[in-house]
């Protein structure tokens, strides 16, 4: 067993960090035309890594662990780094299967079912196997499945960390909204309060949600351009955007990347030139959560079929209006919408 995330750090900085100097310098063909989204997306990565390995040794900062069914602002208003546990499998899956599979063998031999969601066994086979943050917290829901139910006691019980437990709502209406706006007031806000030695700053709050809001308008833009046939991004890239708000929302390098995609989405419907590498011959809708654990699977279909995703069950549910900023309450709302949508 290494360091608390010592191999997530060795990867970020040996491997994301050169590989981005390399897309800019010797941009792969048939992609050269999005090299720089590429390497952009690679650099929020980096940044956003290094942000909680920084926090893992500063006294005065926390790490917040979360799940599905929230978004980090709040979080980043305590000046926390976050860390969205359902994206931590995405960063391996990209770079080094081989640990993937370690993590999986050492949570079925802590006894967790191999029926279980591979997702939630990698979590748990991550924490016995020590790697991920200390100096850290964790939120999370009922929400959206059982197997997270599963994971996080036990990593309570591994790591022996503070954790929160909210009560989302199964059903998508006002009500259901306030009702877990609510929670976050009354006991996510406490409970950060206390892990974090800071006092709830509504202002500082205030300046976070408004960062998040323009990103949220690029990720909307951008993808009300892949209505557009051909889509102006290929593929996987598509689901790039989404990722990196929903661990970076409310900061401003998140902001400057995701409008980095929209202002080129833009550009090339703008000039007519939204043809990828491939000719886009069918439009694809994936039902729930695409795989990530092979990336080479969708670029395949749009080489072999002409077969592009344009929507799936996670990355484009952008359908929501700007936080609204006038109270803590509309804001806390706002954060409610979108964690369940």
């Amino acid at each position: 067993m290494g360091e608390p995330f010592e191999r997530t750090m060795a990867i970020t900085n040996g491997m994301l960090k050169p590989m981005a100097k390399l897309l800019r310098a010797s941009p792969p063909p048939p992609y050269q035309d999005y090299a720089h989204l590429m390497a952009a997306t690679l650099d929020q990565n980096v940044d956003h890594y290094n942000d909680i390995a920084a926090a893992m040794n500063d006294q005065n900062r926390k790490v917040a662990m979360f799940e599905f069914g929230l978004v980090p602002q709040l979080f980043y208003a305590f000046d926390c780094a976050a860390l969205c546990l359902e994206f931590f499998p995405g960063f391996y899956s990209r770079v080094d299967e081989s640990v993937i599979y370690e993590f999986l063998e050492a949570a079925e031999e802590g006894g967790v079912p191999s029926d279980t969601c591979s997702t939630d066994r990698f979590i748990v086979g991550a924490t016995l196997s020590g790697e991920l943050p200390t100096n850290s917290f964790f939120v999370t829901s009922s929400s959206p499945c059982d197997g997270t139910r599963i994971a996080y006691p036990i990593l309570q019980k591994v790591l022996d960390c503070p954790m929160l437990y909210l009560d989302a709502p199964f059903r998508n209406d006002r009500d259901s909204v306030k009702y877990y706006a609510g929670q976050l007031k009354d006991e996510l806000i406490p409970f950060v309060e206390e892990q974090t030695g800071r006092k709830f700053d509504i202002d500082r709050f205030r300046e976070v949600v408004v960062e998040s809001n323009k990103a949220y308008e690029a990720l909307v833009d951008t993808r009300e351009t892949y209505r557009v046939k051909p889509a102006p991004h290929y593929g996987m890239m598509r689901s790039a955007p989404y990722s990196m708000f929903i661990h970076g929302a409310g900061l401003p390098e998140t902001t400057e990347v995701l409008r980095l995609f929209c202002d080129d989405a833009t550009q090339r419907v703008r000039e007519g030139r939204t043809q990828g590498p491939f000719p886009e011959k069918h439009r694809v809708m994936w039902v729930h959560v695409p795989p990530t654990y092979d990336r080479e699977l969708f670029p395949w279909m749009e080489e072999q079929f002409g077969a592009t995703l344009v929507a799936d069950s996670l990355s484009t549910t952008c359908i929501l209006e700007p936080i609204d900023t006038s109270s803590l309450e509309s804001m806390l709302e706002g954060l409610a919408w979108q964690g369940l949508d």
